[in-house]
């Protein structure tokens, strides 16, 4: 049997690989990622960013958490109407939850899919959108598997 240190490393782990578990009985049994993400209630991927934008420039993100393996570019469509694209179609209708978060009355934020690899960003001012709205609020976009 050989040493665990001179085991080669798995970098990238998929749902169906596993390991091995010793629950103290006589038999040794396996338990694969996918169920231990399910169990552990982790069963998505997500993207974290802080959001900030003035004037008519694009918003700039700071990615707080990414395990997507999707790369994101903002730009600006018009006047508060703003898209982050994925460079991946991971987002699908049925399983991916957007939350945006915006605390500065009298402004407010809407995120909502926009297919498969984008989000659209909308800030308002009662029902005016508003560019210069954003200032590190966090969008947090959420790809249940």
């Amino acid at each position: 049997m050989a040493k665990i240190s001179s085991l080669s490393e798995v970098t990238t782990l998929s749902n169906d690989n596993e390991f091995i578990v010793n629950d103290s009985t006589p038999v040794t049994k396996k338990v694969s990622f996918g169920n231990l993400k399910a169990g552990l209630g982790v069963n998505y991927k997500e993207i974290v960013l802080l959001v900030s934008q003035s004037g008519t420039d694009a918003p700039t993100i700071t990615e707080v958490f990414n395990n997507s393996g999707a790369t994101i570019t903002p730009s600006r469509l018009a006047e508060g109407v703003y898209l982050l694209s994925l460079s991946t179609t991971i987002l699908d209708a049925t399983k991916t939850i957007i939350l945006a978060n915006n605390v500065r009355f009298p402004y407010f934020i809407q995120a909502t899919r926009n297919g498969g690899n984008s989000v659209l960003i909308g800030t308002y001012t009662t029902t005016t959108t508003s560019d210069t709205v954003l200032s590190n609020d966090s969008v947090i976009i959420r790809i249940y598997e």
